[in-house]
């Protein structure tokens, strides 16, 4: 019972540590959600109709995803469940891929939507490669709305 106790204990910790690993605002956890992406060609995420053809995330895995994060429940009322690497170009309904997302502040939901939509065109009109794209995103999407999506439209956003 005491190792248990230890156990919950420390995830927790973990939990409240990790979620601020990084020192910009709006990106997850790189321990929590580190991305998780399938192989995929540029053909498959271009056609139309592929996101679309991705199942729904389960509910249990939400829950499992918001609770990493410390959220009971699998609700927020300032955060949405998010795929780090998005489904349009490949990314996985892991764990290791969903995170907490602002809806609101600097950095936010409709930012990152952007950056999406923006990598896949690039990804289909053969300026990026999958990889390219994927990489871009997992690695930090804030730096890479910046150079793809412009810092014209982050001034404009604000």
């Amino acid at each position: 019972m005491r190792t248990m106790a230890f156990a919950i204990a420390l995830i927790g910790a973990a939990t409240m540590t990790v979620a601020a690993d990084n020192q910009q605002t709006g990106l997850p956890s790189s321990f929590l959600t580190p991305g998780d992406a399938r192989k995929v060609s540029k053909e498959q995420i271009c056609a139309p109709g592929y996101a679309a053809s991705i199942k729904a995330t389960k509910e249990s895995t939400k829950e499992e995803a918001f609770s990493r994060y410390g959220l009971r429940d699998g609700k927020s009322t300032t955060e949405t469940l998010d795929h780090l690497i998005p489904v349009e170009l490949g990314g996985t309904d892991s764990v290791e891929n969903l995170w907490p997302e602002p809806a609101r502040g600097e950095w936010n939901a409709a930012q990152k939507d952007a950056l999406e939509q923006k990598l896949l065109a690039l990804v289909c009109d053969g300026t990026l490669t999958v990889k390219q794209a994927q990489s871009a995103i997992k690695k930090n999407w804030v730096q890479a709305y910046t150079q793809y999506v412009g810092a014209a439209a982050t001034r404009a956003g604000q």
